[in-house]
């Protein structure tokens, strides 16, 4: 599940990140849907014709695994992230929730400075530690980098989650979290 792609047709780190998807695509032999309420019609066309399955309406990030998963987020707002968690907020479903996109440790830094990151990731912040983060690298130096700077795969470690008490899985509130732009980093 891919969100936050942007606009591929005008933006160059957005096409690089749409290469790398498409690659994971062929190598991992799955199926794959896109959603980001920017693109274009062209885009959107081009998309399904690569085989990727749009998702027409916005789900703000909300989508709900079945099975394992890896979403692809790359330079996502702290609220995206925290909406996938929010709709995967129980160890079965995390223990299958693979992320691929900004650094959560990074996340933790920054909103100890900044409350808008800190009230718009607090899902995030509350499993920051249950999580296995791997930095994605790429090997010697390329224009590529920038397309994913800070970004790193996260895992979530079943070991870790079932240390957690009982009491922790219980939502202090059973609505979907709010946002005062959901957009923002």
């Amino acid at each position: 599940v891919s969100y936050g792609l942007g606009n591929f047709f005008f933006f160059y780190n957005s096409l690089i990140q749409l290469a790398l998807l498409m690659e994971l695509k062929s190598v991992l032999n799955v199926e794959c849907y896109v959603s980001d309420p920017v693109f274009t019609k062209n885009e959107h066309t081009f998309m399904t014709d690569l085989g990727l399955r749009v998702l027409n309406q916005n789900d703000e990030c909300c989508f709900k695994t079945e099975l394992p998963t890896l979403f692809y987020m790359v330079h996502c707002g702290a609220a995206m992230y925290n909406n996938v968690i929010w709709s995967n907020f129980c160890k079965n479903k995390l223990q299958d929730c693979f992320i691929l996109g900004n650094s959560f440790a990074s996340f933790s830094e920054v909103a100890t400075l900044n409350a808008n990151v800190r009230r718009d990731s607090t899902y995030v912040l509350k499993l920051a530690e249950t999580v296995d983060e791997q930095p994605f690298t790429l090997k010697g130096t390329s224009d590529l980098f920038l397309a994913f700077s800070g970004t790193s795969l996260h895992c979530f470690s079943t070991e870790k989650l079932e240390c957690l008490p009982e009491e922790f899985w219980t939502l202090e509130d059973e609505s979907k979290p709010t946002y005062e732009n959901f957009s923002s980093i």
